[in-house]
């Protein structure tokens, strides 16, 4: 118990740039999802040829990782987990919310911050259950503000974009849908490709960001998957949803002005780590979280 007490401590020393207690520069998150990628074509990948712009630009400047899915390989559940630190088999067709509550209501009971202050952002209509989790003592009251309407990545990502350079506000959390749909159609290719513009919708919502005077320097932003692919022991690129290698494994960056440039993590990241994370930068409490803090 001490050991593994003292191993996280070390881990989360080494990730973070040194700060004192409370010192932490950000102010505002954005997670970034890319929407079943699967490892071995993203930072898997040592060439780096469908994340170009994250393996060259992006990385050099924060935290890169293996990151992992220990919980359902689906969409939802997989929102589930990065939104509320805890694995939560939930159904993935959108007709049931998450049960324990989410980094939106977290931060929002904490701070009586305004509805504006969060928002999820996605083309997938489904995922409109990702505003509130249907706990009582949270819930809709201290959701987050939703627009699923986007038909796009690229539209998601601009109206990220407007979002947070209207508002500022704490915590924008994006799906990018393109890459799972354009996979389940069986088509490498364009799964591919979709993966490549994802890539560059990354960078350009980096220097978005680096462009408002506001959001600069005070911004961290985590890019990772919902899931990854069965691996082509398990049937391929085209569904996912098992336990293997392929769909448990998935991409994570971090960066922002508390995280150590070019720091490699070698133990994994794992989906509920992204909750803790964030309120150790922003500071306010989440007593179902399970995660740790990277």
């Amino acid at each position: 118990m001490i050991r593994a007490f003292l191993l996280s401590v070390l881990l989360l020393a080494a990730a973070l740039a040194p700060a004192a207690a409370g010192a932490y520069q950000t102010r505002h998150v954005v997670v970034m999802v890319v929407d079943g990628a699967r490892h071995s074509e993203t930072f898997g990948d040592p060439a780096g040829a469908q994340v170009p712009r994250q393996a060259n630009d992006l990385a050099p400047l924060g935290c890169r990782a293996v990151g992992w899915n220990a919980g359902v390989t689906t969409t939802v559940p997989g929102h589930a987990a990065i939104l509320s630190g805890t694995y939560q088999a939930i159904a993935n067709d959108g007709s049931e919310r998450p049960h324990l509550p989410l980094v939106f209501e977290y931060y929002r009971a904490a701070t009586g911050a305004p509805r504006s202050q969060t928002w999820f952002l996605s083309a997938k209509a489904k995922l409109d259950v990702l505003s509130n989790s249907d706990d009582p003592a949270y819930g809709d009251s201290l959701g987050a503000s939703v627009d699923v309407s986007c038909p796009t990545d690229s539209a998601v990502v601009a109206r990220a974009e407007a979002v947070l350079t209207s508002g500022h506000p704490a915590i924008v959390v994006l799906n990018l849908p393109q890459t799972d749909q354009v996979a389940h159609t069986g088509d490498w290719a364009g799964y591919l490709a979709a993966i490549h513009r994802a890539d560059s919708l990354v960078y350009d919502l980096w220097l978005a960001i680096q462009a408002d005077t506001a959001l600069a320097g005070r911004t961290t932003l985590f890019v990772t998957n919902d899931h990854g692919r069965h691996d082509d022991g398990h049937g391929g690129f085209v569904n996912h949803g098992c336990g293997c290698d392929g769909c448990r494994r998935l991409q994570f960056l971090a960066l922002g002005p508390d995280f150590r440039a070019g720091f490699v993590r070698q133990n994994v990241a794992q989906q509920v780590d992204i909750v803790p994370t964030v309120v150790e930068l922003l500071g306010f409490p989440t007593p179902w979280a399970a995660g740790h803090v990277m």
